[in-house]
Formats: structure tokens, C-alpha cells, sequence
């Protein structure tokens, strides 16, 4: 009875296994669908840190514990780094860490007060000569009743009358080279030309002017931090950057 029972268990399962097929017209399908089972691997989740002091910490203790597969790569780019592995049994990557920087909200391509334009300088951007001048220049603006402007499409020639008597010009120059904070904090800024702008409300833009160059320069820069900072790690090829 038991061995019959057997038997019967041993053709279900047999039968289970063999494809089912059926035939339409001349084409032959299928009713089962394989899935592949990969083998079971332990995975982490992802820890997000806001500095690149807390990455290398973190990537130089997972290198000494090796509880991860190496080398680790460092994928850089302008404000963020992402952290993976290399591949485990399954050809898969982990990504044990990611850096993004905390950089300040500044309004690029797009006309505001003179007052906030000035708080946007000196809270946001590091302090150098073309700062200071840009500053003091549009300061002039900042209390004025009427604005008249003259503007060849090069330089921009400001007329503003701030009583019945009292009338200057001031000449905005087109391009400027500011240094704003645009990425992590323990890499150097990138030096950026900006196209300067003044509407008839006597508001004022900051135009990127660069083509966008100011990225390359950021992973450049964090680049060149976390190669100095893993020099010995990159040396032993357990880290990767780029």
C-alpha cells in the first residue's frame, strides 16, 4: 500500500516536470514558464551619508572587516558617490554606501532682487575680487527709483536716477568668474563664468555660461579628495574611482 502510494507520489512529480505542450497550426507552445533560481546571497541595505569624511570611514572599516567583494568601486559624479561592489555568484553588484553633497539652493538662470542676488553672493559663493566687485556694482542698483538701460547685446550700460538731480551710469560687465558651492564641502569649488544680467525691473540673473563644464570640474575635484585620502587603499587595488 505504502510503496503504491509512492509510486503514485513519484509520477505527479514526474509528470509535473515534463513541459506541457500544445500544438496549434503547425506551432508548437508551451504552458510552463522556466524561472531561473539563483542562489541565495546576503545583501545590505544602503547607507546614505551627506560628507565624504563618513564615505571613507565607512569604505576604509568594510575593507578591513572584507566583508564585502572587492575591489569597491567609487562611481563619482558632480553630487553624488555611489559606492558598489564587485560582482558576487549571481553577477550582481551591491551598493553598500552613497554620498550626496548638501549644497545651498541658488537661483542660477533666473532674474531676482538685487537684495537677494546680494545675500545669494555672500552666503553661497566663496570670497575673491570678482565677488567683491560684483557686489559693490550691483549694490549701486539696489536704491534706485528709476532705471533706464542701454544694451547692445555685449555690455549692459545701467542709467539710474535716485532723486530729481542725482543720475549715474553704471556699466555691468557680460561675463564674470564666481566660485559657487556646488558640491561636497571637502573638495575644491569649480571657478565658473556666468553671463550677468539686469532686467528693466532691476532684477538680476546669473546665466551659466560654461556649457555645463562646472560638473566635470566637481568629480574632478572629489576625484582627486577621496584618491588622496585612499591613496594606500587604491595602491593594494581594493578601491577603484571614477
Amino acid at each position: 500500500m505504502i510503496r503504491e502510494a509512492m509510486q503514485w507520489i513519484e509520477s505527479k512529480v514526474l509528470d509535473a516536470q515534463k513541459k506541457d505542450e500544445v500544438m496549434i497550426r503547425d506551432d508548437i507552445y508551451t504552458e510552463k514558464e522556466l524561472t531561473l533560481v539563483l542562489p541565495h546571497v546576503n545583501k545590505c541595505k544602503t547607507l546614505s551619508v551627506n560628507n565624504l569624511s563618513m564615505l571613507i570611514t565607512n569604505v576604509k572599516n568594510e575593507i578591513k572587516d572584507d566583508v564585502h567583494n572587492l575591489p569597491l568601486i567609487l562611481n563619482v559624479e558632480e553630487k553624488r558617490v555611489t559606492c558598489l561592489t564587485s560582482y558576487d555568484v549571481n553577477k550582481e553588484r551591491q551598493v553598500p554606501f552613497v554620498a550626496d553633497a548638501e549644497v545651498p539652493q541658488i537661483s542660477f538662470n533666473d532674474f531676482i532682487s538685487v537684495e537677494k542676488m546680494i545675500i545669494q553672493l555672500q552666503t553661497c559663493f566663496k570670497d575673491n575680487e570678482n565677488k567683491a566687485n560684483l557686489i559693490s556694482m550691483i549694490s549701486k542698483l539696489s536704491k534706485d527709483t528709476k532705471v533706464e538701460m542701454e544694451d547692445d547685446g555685449i555690455t549692459q550700460r545701467v542709467i539710474a536716477q535716485e532723486g530729481i538731480s542725482v543720475k549715474g551710469t553704471v556699466t555691468l560687465p557680460p561675463l564674470v568668474k564666481l566660485v559657487p558651492q556646488r558640491t561636497f564641502y571637502e573638495a575644491e569649488q569649480p571657478e565658473q563664468m556666468f553671463l550677468l544680467r539686469i532686467d528693466g525691473n532691476c532684477r538680476v540673473a546669473l546665466y551659466d555660461a560654461d556649457g555645463g563644464a562646472w560638473k566635470y570640474q566637481c568629480q574632478q575635484s572629489i576625484i582627486k579628495y577621496l584618491s588622496d585620502q585612499l591613496k594606500q587603499e587604491i595602491e593594494d587595488g581594493k578601491v577603484i574611482i571614477g
